[in-house]
């Protein structure tokens, strides 16, 4: 996503946050308009080594500096880009923070007009516990063993709630309630994804779990295909489309073998129905 706003022109933000939540804040944040200088450790963000494209994605347009942050030289020069910041972001355990006198009450007696948005892997008190994305999945039964997710959802639902919380600390900040400090939990991001599947909604044969022959993922002769035809107008569309008297589940399998995914993704664009081929399946 390329820059397609200046509204945070003339904020300047500094995070020592690497990985993959705090890269994806401060990516959005530079493209609003935000000056953002990134500190890392001497060795790099392991990010890089992981998936350099993706690493260099996040990280343009920002100043990337590597410092040493448990020398003092090393922090003495983050003090120095900290003097002029208006926002502060890390993903440091709680503990790492304090001993390097980088928790929220040392650096708000330091530097009053700063803002602080802090990334950690679960909600106090348990802030202190070591996790990734995977974990947090597991515990809110998003995770199906033995495959891996696809999707890393706790790192960019914590970006995305990391970003808002930044700019409503920003905002506070500017309309004189002073700056402030937030926690952002990664789990909890999950936790709003997982609400589906919580209440029933998404579990195994529920009504979006596969329940419905109007709202599942079927083999065809090649490939599979997501039927997405929802709403009354859809299924409507969908069964005559198909010269079905009734939907079930097994007399729409048997039609979908007759054709390839492909072409029933085209054949659902001719009726306008949300229709497509599942990729990489």
């Amino acid at each position: 996503m390329t820059s397609t706003s200046n509204w945070l022109q003339g904020i300047r933000v500094v995070t020592i946050a690497i990985n993959l939540p705090g890269p994806a804040t401060a990516e959005r944040l530079c493209q609003m308009g935000a000056t953002v200088i990134k500190i890392e450790p001497p060795g790099g963000d392991q990010m890089e080594a992981l998936c350099k494209p993706f690493y260099d994605e996040m990280a343009a347009g920002q100043t990337i500096v590597r410092l040493d942050i448990k020398s003092e030289e090393g922090m003495a020069e983050l003090h120095g880009y900290l003097e002029t910041a208006d926002l502060f972001i890390a993903s440091n355990r709680p503990a790492a923070l304090k001993r390097l006198g980088l928790d929220w009450d040392t650096l708000h007696a330091h530097y009053p007009k700063l803002c602080f948005t802090e990334i950690v892997g679960f909600p106090a008190p348990r802030d202190h516990i070591p996790g990734h994305d995977l974990n947090y999945q597991a515990e809110l039964g998003l995770a199906t063993p033995p495959f891996m997710p696809r999707a890393l959802i706790a790192d960019l639902a914590g970006a995305e709630q990391a970003i808002s919380t930044s700019i409503a600390l920003l905002l506070a900040r500017d309309r004189g309630q002073g700056p402030g400090h937030e926690q952002i939990a990664l789990s909890t991001g999950v936790e709003q994804f997982a609400r589906p599947y919580q209440h029933g909604l998404t579990q195994q044969n529920a009504v979006l779990g596969g329940l419905l022959p109007n709202y599942r993922m079927y083999e065809t002769k090649q490939g599979w295909v997501a039927v997405g035809a929802l709403e009354p107008h859809f299924e409507k569309a969908f069964r005559e489309g198909l010269a079905l008297d009734k939907l079930t589940i097994e007399s729409v399998q048997a039609k979908m073998l007759t054709r390839t995914a492909d072409e029933w993704e085209k054949w659902g664009e001719s009726l306008d129905l949300p229709i497509n081929a599942v990729q990489g399946a």
